[in-house]
């Protein structure tokens, strides 16, 4: 049947259609399926359904394994049996050893194996995580998912993932996304800003995962490709869920916090009985309790005692022990319809609704030795021990102590909707996506952020020689527990709101061709971003200089932690703080609420819309090379942006409203291609021309200060995109079952770098402060070699069962320059581990399954620093992760799991290892976890 006479649909779209409405998986190359026009088959019964398109197309359905299928092209004419009428689902059929070459679709029943059925046949290399493997492991969000994928690691925060990484540059460059489409950020009120355009992965619940995607080099033209990486988060469909209910109840305890946290969750799917109709829903709510016991030296300044130490000599600055108490709250509704109105049409309705409440409460103690803003510390001569070029050890006079309590209760929502048809005739294929998403992060009323603070003058004596992983020696001549000791504070309040929308839209369409040209593909996208973030602060001076005893009964009391950093080091253990919310209570008057906003609220404030408008032309091809077969994909993509920013400019004490507007084009080519060198060896190749648009945040006019820090930020209106070329060369080795080995080499050419600048500005009342902005640096080049492999085993008698062993490892290496000040940072760029690792295990035996879980990553830069202070680094951190389950009776699954089974630390330190920076401690978790599955 010629293709111009044909009156049902393209192959590619049946199978398309069948994975859209059966309970299998399917995976193939589009580029590599027969140009056939088939009938649609019957779908309400999958196998029957993909057994008709086999014989209509005169391709082979054989079963490699027990629920793992393959279309293999048509057998030898004296091989082949005759057809009888229409084709019947196989009762059993013949399990075959067959080459990886000749497959042209598999199928699976279930998602196990169907993250590497996707990247086998994938023409650039892709990579996928399914819900089956995220769940081996105990999870809290889609970060624990990602960090399964070789190349990518996380920033742990207090035991939770939250920054991406990968491949040596930090979350500024990556992007992920929720089912294609980009979403709304939400802000870090808690403390900081949102880093990158990656929507926040703890807002995403692990129950809501049905697969993940990533993209390291995008070549196929449909969307922005990034310079780092590109994650596509999927959520679950009734069609490919078919009937299925799931509830799961879950607790979790600390190892530093005792109390029980409780998670539960369900999951519903049904679809009609013609196939045409189906609704999921998921509805879930989790507690977690976080607790993170954290000495922090902020700083380590070059030259603040001149007169007593060689020139370029380094001393302490603030330092402050603290312990980080969270208490996490969500609750997450999720909704998916999907409807087939008539045969290769299909409507898709989806919505996400959820709600994270972070109540945030710090005990700290802050140590200022070396700031004279409200007095002048002296360090006593003859005291100072130096290692290089760092002070040590010693003891400075008139020091300022301050007992804190920071608390807050940050609530953030999420909104995200998405609306998409798409359909098909004959050769053609279109699609139409609208999709809409709201992030709201704010204090609920009288709930901001609140610090309330003691202070007395007293000497410190400290010795940090001990080297980064030992808790420093911090001691005083007074008692840290005697109401005495201290006097009243500054308070302060700084309520925070962020909200943050994006709207998008697209049409796509393909058309499948009879020629070396397989497909046509073609589309243009829309899309309109928001940001407005107000912020004000509050400073309240009235019981500055106060005695504790002038205080009402029970505003001060006794930190509620005794146990803080394990009894390690010789830092205080316990002190005084204010009782929350009796410092605000007496201070935070109508009258302080009311009073009008100061130049510095109002340069904190800011107003940001982003257009897109792009669009794409792509081509996919499918020939040979000699005898090899060869498939590609060329695109080009065009993209127009457009930013408005506006905000405040404070001179002096007066703030003058400001509007930046900017406007770039870029083109963006793409290129890639899979060469089948025989029956388990594949090579592929993909280049793209790539960019990434700025950190919202940081294309804002505004300026924001820190004064127990002495620092501020600002944000540069005037900062251009981040453009560069990747190219990513791979060679895979596939061989039985789901076994494989893949060798990457990548590289990536920065035209633009993003890094920070830093450099003192004297703000009025406040002085000098030292400011940090977001500027485009100069070139560079990241180069590295990964691999990962998948190796199942069965292991023979005695033992038994099935073992799995997965892993990656990724090298680093950078050519970059960059200022900091005056001292100049070579070949380290923010974010990069030159080694990073990943191992896994599995086994399974009868009922029973086993899995370890290693994640590994060496030291990397994670601030330049300026003139005056040394640039950070984090240093080397693995984490191991455990879970053991038992399949029960009627569908029951019992797990028990522990994250951070060898208790590690996160570790900071300054321009070398004599210089500790941050010692982390967050302990271990323990998950206990039920779960029953019912398919009517």
């Amino acid at each position: 049947m010629s293709r111009d006479r044909c009156t049902g649909i393209s192959l590619s779209q049946a199978l398309v259609e069948l994975g859209q409405k059966s309970g299998i998986t399917l995976a193939f190359n589009a580029a590599r399926v027969p140009n056939r026009c088939v009938s649609r088959p019957d779908q309400r019964d999958a196998m029957k359904a993909l057994a008709d398109l086999a014989r209509q197309a005169n391709l082979r359905l054989v079963t490699l394994r027990p629920n793992l299928y393959a279309l293999l092209p048509a057998a030898r004419e004296n091989d082949r049996q005759p057809a009888r009428g229409p084709a019947k689902a196989p009762a059993a059929p013949k399990t075959i050893a067959a080459p990886e070459d000749s497959i042209v679709v598999m199928a699976r029943r279930d998602d196990e194996a169907a993250a590497s059925m996707v990247s086998r046949l994938a023409t650039a290399p892709t990579d996928m995580v399914s819900g089956d493997t995220m769940r081996r492991l105990p999870a809290t969000s889609a970060a624990d998912a990602l960090r399964l994928v070789p190349g990518l690691q996380f920033d742990n925060q207090r035991g939770v993932q939250v920054y991406l990484f990968a491949r040596g540059l930090d979350s500024s460059f990556h992007l992920a996304k929720l089912d294609g489409r980009t979403v709304a950020i939400n802000d870090l009120i808690e403390n900081g800003t949102p880093m990158g355009r990656s929507f926040r992965f703890e807002m995403l619940p692990p129950e809501l995962i049905d697969t993940i995607a990533v993209t390291k080099t995008n070549a196929t033209g449909d969307m922005d490709p990034t310079i780092g990486v590109t994650a596509d988060v999927k959520t679950p469909r009734p069609f490919t869920t078919g009937r299925q209910l799931v509830l799961a109840v879950q607790q979790t305890r600390s190892e530093l916090r005792p109390e029980p946290a409780n998670a539960i969750s369900g999951l519903a799917s049904w679809v009609n009985e013609a196939g045409n109709f189906g609704i999921l829903g998921v509805l879930a709510s989790r507690n977690l309790h976080l607790r993170n016991d954290r000495l922090m030296e902020f700083e380590w300044t070059k030259d603040r005692w001149p007169d007593l130490f060689p020139a370029g000599t380094y001393t302490p600055g603030r330092v402050r022990p603290t312990i980080e108490l969270e208490d996490r709250r969500q609750k997450s509704a999720f909704v998916a319809l999907q409807w087939q109105p008539a045969p290769g049409h299909q409507l898709e309705l989806t919505a996400l609704r959820t709600r994270l409440d972070v109540h945030y409460d710090e005990f700290g103690l802050d140590i200022y030795p070396d700031d004279p803003t409200y007095n002048d510390p002296e360090f006593v001569p003859g005291t100072a021990k130096l290692v290089g070029n760092t002070v040590v050890a010693g003891t400075i006079d008139n020091v300022r102590w301050m007992g804190s309590q920071e608390t807050s209760l940050n609530r953030h929502d999420l909104l995200v909707t998405g609306l998409k048809y798409t359909g098909a005739a004959a050769a053609w294929q279109w699609s139409a996506d609208i999709a809409y998403s709201n992030a709201h992060s704010y204090h609920p009323d009288g709930q901001g952020t609140s610090r309330e603070r003691i202070a007395f003058l007293a000497p410190l004596t400290f010795d940090f020689s001990g080297g980064y992983k030992k808790i420093a020696s911090l001691a005083t001549n007074v008692n840290l527990l005697d109401p005495a000791t201290y006097q009243g504070w500054i308070y302060n309040y700084a309520p925070k709101d962020s909200r943050d929308t994006d709207a998008s839209g697209r049409v796509d369409v393909v058309r499948s061709l009879s020629s070396v040209a397989t497909t046509l593909r073609a589309g243009i996208t829309f899309e309109r971003r928001t940001r407005r973030y107000w912020r004000r602060d509050y400073f309240v001076n009235d019981l500055v200089g106060t005695p504790l005893s002038d205080l009402p009964a029970g505003s001060i009391v006794t930190m509620p932690v005794s146990d803080a950093f394990s009894g390690e080091g010789g830092i205080p253990h316990e002190w005084l703080v204010p009782k929350a919310g009796a410092i605000a209570d007496m201070l935070l008057t109508p009258g302080v609420l009311s009073q009008p906003l100061t130049a510095d609220d109002l340069a904190a404030t800011y107003d940001i819309v982003e257009n897109v408008r792009a669009g794409y032309l792509a081509a996919d091809f499918a020939s040979n090379l000699g005898d090899l077969p060869l498939t590609a994909t060329a695109a080009l993509r065009v993209s127009d942006t457009r930013q408005r920013s506006s905000g405040y400019q404070e001179i002096g004490e007066t703030a003058y409203p400001v509007s930046y507007s900017r406007r770039y084009v870029v083109a963006l080519p793409s290129v890639a291609a899979r060469l089948d060198l025989g029956p388990s060896w594949v090579l592929r190749l993909a280049a793209a021309r790539s960019f990434t648009r700025p950190n919202l945040t940081d294309i804002a006019p505004r300026f924001t200060t820190s004064l127990e820090n002495r620092t501020a930020s600002g944000g540069n209106p005037d900062l251009k995109p981040f453009t560069g070329t990747n190219v990513d060369i791979a060679l895979s080795y596939y061989g039985p079952g789901t076994s494989s080995a893949t060798l990457t080499l990548f590289q990536r050419y920065l035209d633009n770098y993003l890094t920070s600048q830093n450099k003192p500005v004297d703000v009025p009342i406040y002085g000098t402060l030292i400011e940090s902005i977001t500027v485009n640096g100069n070139a560079a080049v990241v180069s590295g070699i990964e691999a990962d492999w998948s190796v199942p085993v069965d292991l023979p008698h005695p033992l038994g069962g099935r073992l799995a062993l997965d892993g990656s490892v990724t090298l680093n290496g950078v050519r970059a320059s960059f200022d900091a000040g005056d001292r100049v940072i070579r070949n380290e760029l923010v974010g990069l581990s030159r080694l990073s690792l990943t191992a896994r295990a599995h086994y399974t035996r009868d009922r029973w399954s086993l899995n370890l879980g290693y994640f590994w990553r060496n030291r990397y830069l994670n601030s330049y620093g300026s003139s005056t202070v040394g640039e950070e680094y984090v240093a080397p951190l693995g984490t191991l992760d455990a879970q053991i389950s038992w399949a029960g009776p009627r569908n029951l699954v019992f797990s028990f799991g522990a994250t951070n089974v060898t208790d590690a630390r996160k570790y900071l330190y300054g321009i070398d290892a004599s210089q500790p920076k941050e010692v982390n401690i967050f302990g271990r978790r323990f998950v206990l976890s039920a779960t029953w599955k019912l398919n009517p």
